[in-house]
């Protein structure tokens, strides 16, 4: 049971929703209320030294745990367009070379006593101004961190976690 919380039917007040894996349903007026995933962005974003920028969250879920800039897509965006927006108010930047990577599936996001999915979409891109970066809104700080250095136990959500672990598998080696 997803959110066991959630105990009456939201059109018509009945007590004892019928709960399944994906959604609930109220056996008095037949509602479905359907847990899809909600869709988030996350950016690995590179250095010209090759690291990438791993912040601190400053907020619950996961206070104090390593991440990724980026955070949810509001209704009418693109994932693009969160992601551009998500730098700016985490960070103060604009982002550049915006490239899709992958995504992954988080199912466990715990938020003031719900449970939500999301699906997490990976973006590689760059900063003209790597200095500039400031921690704001739902970041603690940030730091760079050179891959071989990368510790995916310190990261807060196992999408995160799978979404650098692949990129870290799938990067160019560098020159020798």
């Amino acid at each position: 049971m997803l959110n066991p919380q959630l105990t009456y039917c939201p059109a018509c007040g009945t007590r004892g929703l019928l709960h399944t894996a994906k959604h609930v349903q109220c056996p008095a007026c037949d509602l479905e209320l359907y847990f899809n995933p909600g869709t988030a962005v996350c950016a690995l974003i590179l250095n010209p030294q090759g690291e990438i920028l791993v912040t601190i969250r400053a907020h619950d879920p996961k206070q104090g745990a390593w991440d990724l800039p980026g955070g949810f897509v509001d209704p009418g965006e693109t994932a693009e367009q969160a992601m551009i927006r998500e730098a700016q108010e985490e960070l103060g930047v604009a982002i550049q070379d915006l490239k899709y990577l992958g995504s992954a599936s988080n199912l466990l996001y715990h938020y003031k006593g719900i449970t939500y999915q999301t699906t997490d979409l990976a973006f590689a891109c760059t900063v003209e101004h790597p200095e500039r970066i400031q921690a704001a809104d739902d970041v603690q700080h940030s730091l760079w961190v050179a891959p071989e250095n990368m510790d995916l136990t310190l990261f807060g959500f196992d999408s995160i976690r799978q979404i650098v672990a692949r990129y870290l598998d799938n990067r160019p080696s560098p020159c020798p």
